[in-house]
C-alpha cells in the first residue's frame, strides 16, 4: 500500500495569494481533501499535514514533517500568483532537483494538459535562485536532465529531500488571473482527477474514475 502525504499550502494567518474574493488557502485545502479521499478509496495511505484552516508552519517545517513521517511521496498543493498582476496563466509542477523517476509528473503534465495551459516542470537552485525546466524521456518515464550536486530553494521540497523523501509542489493556476481562476472551477474535480490519476499510474495502483 503507498503512503502519501498530502500537504494544503498555507493556512491559518497566511491566506497564500488572492483574488477576485478568494484565498489560496481554503482552495488548497479543499483539493487536498478531495484528493486524499479519493487515493484512500483507491487504496493508498494518506496523511494530510492540515485538514482544517490551522497554520501548521513555513514551508521548511512542512518539510522536515514529511521527512519524519517518511511516505513514499508527497505533493504540496499550491495556486499562483503573478504578484496580482494577472500576466501569467497555467499550471506548473516543482520537484526536486535530484528526482530522477518522472512517472507521477509525466502523467499529471499529461492530463493538466488537456484542462489548461502547462507551463513547465522545473525546479529551482537555492544559491542562484535558477530555475532549471526539467525534461522528460517519454520511453522510460525518468528526467532527462538531473542535478545531484545542486540544493533546492523551496523549503518543503529541501527539508523533505533531506530525509530522503521526494515531495512536489503543483501550482494549479494562476488566483491572480480570472480565466485562469475559472477555468478551474468550471473543472475543479478534473483537477482532482488528474493528481489521483497520476499517483495511481506512478504506483502501479489500478485507477477507478469516480463513479466506476
Amino acid at each position: 500500500m503507498p503512503f502519501i502525504v498530502v500537504d494544503a499550502g498555507h493556512g491559518g494567518r497566511d491566506n497564500g495569494a488572492q483574488g477576485f474574493g478568494y484565498k489560496e488557502k481554503d482552495i488548497n485545502l479543499r483539493v487536498s481533501q478531495a484528493v486524499s479521499q479519493r487515493l484512500r478509496k483507491l487504496g493508498f495511505q494518506v496523511t494530510e499535514l492540515r485538514s482544517d484552516d490551522t497554520d501548521i508552519g513555513n514551508a521548511g517545517a512542512r518539510g522536515k514533517e514529511i521527512a519524519r513521517l517518511q511516505p513514499d511521496f508527497a505533493i504540496s498543493i499550491h495556486c499562483n500568483s503573478s504578484d496580482g498582476t494577472g500576466k501569467f496563466q497555467g499550471a506548473e509542477i516543482y520537484v526536486p532537483l535530484a528526482k530522477h523517476v518522472a512517472r507521477f509528473e509525466y502523467n499529471l503534465r499529461d492530463r493538466l494538459q488537456h484542462l489548461t495551459k502547462f507551463r513547465h516542470i522545473s525546479s529551482k537552485e537555492s544559491k542562484t535562485q535558477l530555475l532549471y525546466e526539467r525534461q522528460i524521456d517519454p520511453n522510460t518515464l525518468t528526467f532527462t536532465n538531473t542535478y545531484y550536486d545542486k540544493t533546492d530553494f523551496y523549503g518543503i521540497i529541501r527539508e523533505a529531500r533531506k530525509g530522503g523523501v521526494n515531495c512536489d509542489i503543483i501550482e494549479m493556476f494562476y488566483l491572480d488571473n480570472e480565466e485562469d481562476l475559472y477555468t478551474f472551477l468550471n473543472q475543479e474535480s478534473a483537477y482532482v482527477e488528474a493528481m489521483v490519476y497520476a499517483m495511481c499510474k506512478a504506483f502501479d495502483m489500478l485507477y477507478i474514475p469516480p463513479g466506476g
